[in-house]
């Protein structure tokens, strides 16, 4: 099978295990088929997500910070929320938080509660952009997902999650 070779039912990642296959049969290559299915079609929703984000004017890092901001509420998040939220270094949320402000979409200000904690607060500028971005960014992922109907989403969000939780639950021993 050769990625010409492709039908409705088949996919460029069965063309590449199927070249494993004659390859070098004795490799057990089933594995491929998962991990490279999901790196493409991440490659796939990236792609889409930031296409409909640049049309607001964000990127993917802008919008994931805007939307923890935008759950923060009033009194916005401290720094350390955003790290913990973004998945990033505390330098490197810093470099974010600067761009949100330059951008005008957020501001920081010191804790009413301590001033050594610095919060990050969404501007009314940021929280028209996120809510502006928000429902394209929703039904964009709606249209990725339209090759299944609601019951397999619901399926492979549960395997999904299982897996997920096992990695990071791995990650964390």
């Amino acid at each position: 099978m050769h990625d010409n070779d492709l039908t409705p039912d088949t996919d460029s990642v069965d063309a590449l295990v199927e070249s494993w296959r004659r390859a070098d049969p004795s490799l057990d290559v089933s594995t491929v088929g998962i991990v490279s299915r999901l790196g493409r079609i991440r490659a796939h929703l990236e792609s889409s997500m930031n296409e409909v984000l640049a049309e607001h004017g964000l990127t993917a890092g802008d919008f994931a910070a805007l939307s923890i901001l935008r759950r923060a509420g009033e009194d916005g998040a401290p720094m350390s929320r955003l790290a913990d939220g973004l998945a990033l270094t505390g330098g490197t949320v810093t470099t974010r938080v600067r761009r949100l402000v330059g951008a005008g979409f957020a501001h920081v200000a010191r804790s009413t509660a301590d001033a050594r904690v610095h919060r990050v607060v969404l501007t009314e500028l940021g929280r028209e952009r996120f809510d502006a971005a928000a429902p394209a960014h929703l039904e964009n992922q709606r249209r990725q997902l339209k090759a299944l109907d609601p019951t397999e989403q619901a399926q492979l969000a549960v395997l999904l999650r299982r897996l997920l939780a096992s990695l990071e639950h791995d990650h964390l021993d």
